[in-house]
């Protein structure tokens, strides 16, 4: 099965962001030129707070 979304990709948030604001129903990281791109994967503790709100938003 082919990876539709890269969750640990830095820009995963604003694109998230985009798809929202654009009314997309979904969207793929499959063209992406950075799809392969990954920050550290998150540890459960990283989650324990909110995302930040800066992150992405326009």
């Amino acid at each position: 099965m082919e990876v539709q979304r890269n969750l640990f990709c830095f820009n995963y948030d604003a694109c998230l962001h985009l798809a929202v604001k654009r009314g997309w129903d979904g969207w793929s990281c499959r063209h992406c030129p950075l799809r392969e791109q990954r920050d550290c994967e998150p540890r459960a503790r990283d989650y324990a707070e909110s995302r930040p709100r800066t992150q992405g938003q326009e």
